[in-house]
């Protein structure tokens, strides 16, 4: 940053990122107190009762985690649900192209490919990286675990966006899932 650069008073910043349910407390990202999380559809109706019951717990374990301070299990179990809920595009047929992954990287993978150069593309290609940091040992460290010699906890703001940055992909996979098996499961 040169020296003509300057950084505007946190108080300006923070009343851009208000509205978005956060603020910058130094050197924290916090929750700001009208901080609502993203909602995901209480009942899919081309999924069976079972995983929407699925769905429904997992969505709510992730939320008392964050309440109880439990950043790092909270994004696990978001993590996890959203690799749950990629499983049921196995097996669908797109196109006349088989969706042939049996875990998460290779089913998204195989959706991506059949959606070269569309939104479906762009939004899977965030999903990857997402998933990538989350995972990866000197990234989040949540899926395979952390580097023990750098590992960094998550803060509750940063938990809090990984939970809703993954309720917004569910979201959008239950959805893009109805749409391309024409409501069948």
């Amino acid at each position: 940053m040169s020296e003509n650069n300057v950084i505007p008073p946190w108080n300006y910043v923070n009343q851009f990122l208000s509205p978005c349910g956060f603020s910058i407390s130094p050197p924290e990202l916090v929750l700001a107190k009208n901080y609502k999380p993203i909602p995901v559809p209480s009942s899919i109706p081309t999924l069976t009762m079972q995983a929407n019951e699925l769905i429904q717990r997992s969505l709510s374990d992730s939320e008392t985690h964050l309440i109880a301070g439990r950043n790092r299990a909270a994004v696990q179990k978001i993590l996890w649900l959203l690799e749950t809920i990629s499983t049921a595009f196995r097996g669908m047929v797109i196109d006349e192209k088989n969706i042939t992954g049996k875990y998460f990287s290779k089913i998204i993978g195989d959706l991506r490919r059949m959606h070269n150069n569309s939104i479906l593309d762009k939004v899977f290609h965030w999903l990857e990286n997402i998933y990538g940091y989350l995972s990866a040992p000197d990234g989040g460290g949540i899926r395979h675990g952390a580097a023990l010699n750098q590992h960094i906890e998550l803060s509750s703001g940063e938990a809090r966006l990984f939970c809703d940055l993954s309720r917004s992909y569910i979201t959008y996979l239950i959805h893009e899932h109805a749409r391309l098996s024409g409501g069948k499961i």
